[in-house]
């Protein structure tokens, strides 16, 4: 039994990421709004097996896990794979969070960030600090902002100050992988989610 532990462990490591990403997944029409970023939490999860379209998945039940093949701009029939025949390195994760897109290539991958989530502490650095400015600036006097001679005195607010805040609505997203930036604000759906066929960059 302990012979087969390094074999079977690829296939459990495996198991426990799709039990989590499949309990947040991205639903048909993601909203990337920049107002509610911070409510943004979903993952998008896919395999990318050699020579083979993407297979996205679409669903996950110890053993197997259901998957979508996606080429030539649609999706195929829903096929089931068992887990222990998948490569660990095959695993494909995008996690859009607060506005932005965190992307994981294989399980280590994962396992390294979730031991050292630098990405995620950036994003909790940068929303602190933009908190803190806003909060700063809203409090901030302008010596004669009030009345035309110049010398009243009063509070200039509601003027937002978060980092990268965007000054117009970007264009529509492109298709997989979507580069995730604080300044996102569209609409995503699932086929714009997937990738046209070839190698992921």
């Amino acid at each position: 039994m302990l012979r087969s532990l390094p074999n079977r462990f690829p296939s459990w490591l495996l198991g426990r990421i799709l039990e989590k990403v499949t309990s947040k997944e991205c639903p048909e029409k993601l909203e990337r709004l920049w107002q509610d970023r911070q409510k943004e939490d979903c993952y998008f999860t896919a395999f990318e097996f050699p020579n083979k379209s993407l297979a996205v998945i679409w669903g996950y039940s110890q053993p197997q896990v259901r998957v979508k093949y996606f080429a030539d701009g649609a999706y195929g029939d829903e096929i089931a794979l068992a887990i222990n025949e998948i490569p660990a390195e095959s695993l494909r994760v995008h996690h859009y969070f607060h506005g932005n897109t965190i992307k994981f290539t294989g399980t280590y991958d994962w396992v390294f960030t979730s031991i050292f989530p630098w990405s995620y502490v950036s994003i909790w650095f940068r929303e602190v600090l933009g908190s803190f400015l806003q909060g700063r600036f809203n409090k901030l006097e302008i010596p004669g902002f009030w009345g035309g001679d110049g010398g009243g005195r009063g509070y200039f607010g509601g003027v937002c100050l978060e980092l990268g805040k965007p000054s117009q609505k970007p264009l529509v997203p492109s298709a997989w992988p979507v580069r995730g930036s604080q300044n996102q604000e569209t609409s995503v759906t699932r086929r714009s989610l997937s990738p046209k066929p070839g190698p992921l960059s």
